[in-house]
């Protein structure tokens, strides 16, 4: 008798992995210098305009639970040494609530957080210019 193990894979794994190659195209095509991270921690640590930014890619497309993780995301990488913390996610609204979560965390480090989507993601490389407090 064969036995067969089949594995299952995430689709959503799937889909957070996609994306970040998606983040990581940008960032080469705009000649950012960055570190990529790999499976540690942040996924890529960017040196743009003089800072150090850790980025994270949050690739999956649901809403729900994900966006409930992004303010712990933001605290659990405060302790990188970074001056500004992004996370690039898909298009959905944010709610209240996360948004004041994520600020509180923002204001009480002292440490930039600016989420944004891939399409503000590449707006912020061509200008040279992030943007503050960008929600959508």
């Amino acid at each position: 008798m064969n036995i067969v193990k089949i594995e299952m894979i995430n689709p959503i794994n799937i889909s957070g992995a996609s994306f970040s190659d998606k983040v990581l195209h940008l960032i080469k095509k705009h000649n950012i210098p960055h570190t990529d991270n790999g499976n540690k921690t942040i996924d890529f640590y960017l040196y743009f305009q003089d800072k150090t930014i850790g980025l994270e890619a949050k690739g999956q497309e649901t809403k729900g639970t994900v966006n409930e993780k992004l303010p712990h995301t933001i605290y659990k990488y405060l302790k990188l040494d970074i001056d500004e913390i992004w996370l690039v996610v898909h298009e959905h609204t944010l709610s209240d609530i996360i948004k004041e979560h994520i600020e509180v965390v923002s204001i009480d480090s002292n440490v930039v957080v600016r989420i944004v989507d891939i399409t503000n993601l590449e707006d912020m490389f061509i200008s040279n210019t992030p943007k503050v407090n960008e929600w959508f």
